[in-house]
């Protein structure tokens, strides 16, 4: 049962947390450099960060029960699932950690730890990184922007070191997530209103989004990409029709949960 909960903004972190220089093997399952010359060496979407702080500003409530719970993390199987849910966990950081849930916060961080270490990632996430979080909880502005260089220098490292497909997978899954709950928001929050603008606004990093997936030829990730466009292809059809209202959030969420549920699951 979802929950919902007013909690006032005191420290927000940018999405996805894994190290800042990383290293060690390449997950041997997602290991092609198929769309290396196409992807950008910079963070190419807007970050779960900034998504959940536009939520928070519009006045929405947090809501309980609306993230991957961290207990899954230890039922991702494969290399795609696994790659995916660093990015599902990297946009529920960012939004746990946007209203000041900071034992919330360290779940996430231990939950991404996992997840980059059994893709070897790195061999460990980066101890000076947390530290810092740590010292710094309760200075907003320093938090930020710790996890936000953070965050595009791992970005940059992956494209830079031939796992760049690894980076899309990870991409895919902070804005599924991200969108899922900007969109269960804006169809269940007070402040709809508020909220729809920012939803309508993704139809941009989606198509961005998109292009990266369509440029690679992995196995992994043709079927994402094929899921993401039946996504783009409702997202585009509402938008031609009129602004986005509550109905055309809820198909789109609809539409968004079904697909983050199929990498939530287990396996």
């Amino acid at each position: 049962m979802k929950t919902f909960l007013s909690i006032p903004l005191s420290v927000c972190l940018a999405a996805l947390l894994m190290c800042g220089a990383c290293g060690g093997k390449q997950p041997k399952n997602l290991r092609t450099k198929s769309a290396v010359e196409q992807a950008p060496t910079t963070y190419p979407i807007p970050t779960a960060y900034e998504v959940t702080r536009l939520i928070n500003e519009a006045g929405a409530a947090f809501v309980i029960g609306i993230t991957n719970p961290m207990e899954n993390v230890d039922t991702y199987l494969t290399d795609a699932k696994k790659a995916v849910n660093i990015g599902i966990y990297g946009a529920d950081l960012a939004y746990v950690s946007t209203y000041n849930l900071e034992q919330a916060t360290r779940n996430y961080i231990k939950a991404l730890h996992t997840l980059t270490n059994d893709l070897h990632i790195s061999t460990q996430i980066n101890n000076s990184l947390i530290q810092q979080i740590e010292q710094n909880i309760d200075n907003k502005d320093t938090v930020i922007s710790i996890i936000s260089r953070s965050f595009d220098d791992t970005y940059s490292f992956l494209v830079n070191n031939g796992q760049d497909d690894v980076s899309l997978l990870v991409l895919a899954g902070t804005w599924i997530e991200g969108m899922y709950i900007a969109t269960y928001l804006a169809t269940t929050s007070e402040n709809a209103e508020n909220l729809l603008p920012i939803v309508a606004r993704q139809l941009t990093s989606l198509n961005t989004l998109l292009d990266l997936l369509n440029a690679s030829q992995n196995a992994d990730i043709q079927p994402v990409a094929k899921k993401i466009k039946d996504i783009q292809s409702l997202f585009i059809e509402i938008s031609d029709q009129k602004a986005l209202d509550k109905k055309g959030a809820q198909q789109l969420r609809d539409k968004i949960e079904g697909l983050r549920n199929e990498y939530v699951a287990a396996v």
